[in-house]
């Protein structure tokens, strides 16, 4: 009789014990797969999810929707932003978490997030515009050519003013002042006399670029002379 009792006492212990053991794994990850893998799909931001079941940022793919878990890392949180509603690539570690009102939710560990097209983000597509150095001194001038307005090289180094002058181009450094730029808008695609301080600049990379930039100190048409 003694017995039976305490069998009868063991399984009504582990039949309490049971609720409190699956309550106690809800809501943990649990790994998928312990390789990280690359997705491909669109990335939705900002998200929101009733009880706040969401990471706030979710990749949607062929094959259904995954959270993104950015770690808090600020490089990724900024290329997010930047690529919000555009088709990306993710590669990370796919994990699976109980939730309340989805009952399984897929959360990749991001470790890498770029465009689907191949580019770089927004974050990384400036290029450094090449080093220059002055060669020699700045030297006064007083030129005649043409004024050509707006232009711009291929490097958007300058301002996009220059001088046609003596079969050369002259990139002309107006100082912002109001008063040359609006007479230059005038006297755009026409001769012109520019007068001030004219310097050539090298870039440092080998190649030898020079630029000449003439700080203008006074713009008129050649029919003032």
């Amino acid at each position: 009789m003694m017995i039976r009792v305490v069998l009868m006492l063991l399984i009504w212990m582990v039949v309490l014990a049971l609720p409190f053991a699956s309550e106690g794994q809800s809501g943990k990850a649990q790994p998928d797969d312990e390789k990280e893998k690359v997705y491909k799909g669109t990335l939705q931001h900002p998200v929101y999810a009733i009880g706040g079941e969401t990471t706030g940022t979710v990749l949607k793919t062929e094959s259904g929707e995954f959270e993104l878990d950015l770690g808090g890392q600020p490089m990724l949180q900024e290329r997010v932003r930047s690529l919000a509603n555009k088709p990306v690539v993710v590669s990370g570690r796919l994990s699976i978490r109980s939730g309340v009102e989805v009952e399984k939710r897929r959360i990749i560990k991001v470790n890498e997030l770029k465009p689907a097209d191949g580019t770089q983000a927004k974050d990384q597509t400036k290029k450094a515009k090449p080093k220059e150095v002055l060669k020699g001194q700045p030297l006064p001038v007083s030129l005649t050519g043409t004024l050509r307005h707006p232009v711009t090289n291929k490097m958007g180094q300058h301002d996009g003013t220059v001088l046609e002058a003596e079969e050369e181009l002259f990139e002309l450094d107006l100082g912002g002042q109001p008063m040359l730029q609006e007479r230059m808008r005038s006297l755009a695609n026409k001769p012109v006399v520019v007068s001030g301080r004219l310097s050539i600049l090298v870039t440092t990379d080998g190649s030898g670029t020079e630029r000449r930039v003439v700080e203008v100190t006074e713009l008129k048409s050649t029919e003032q002379n």
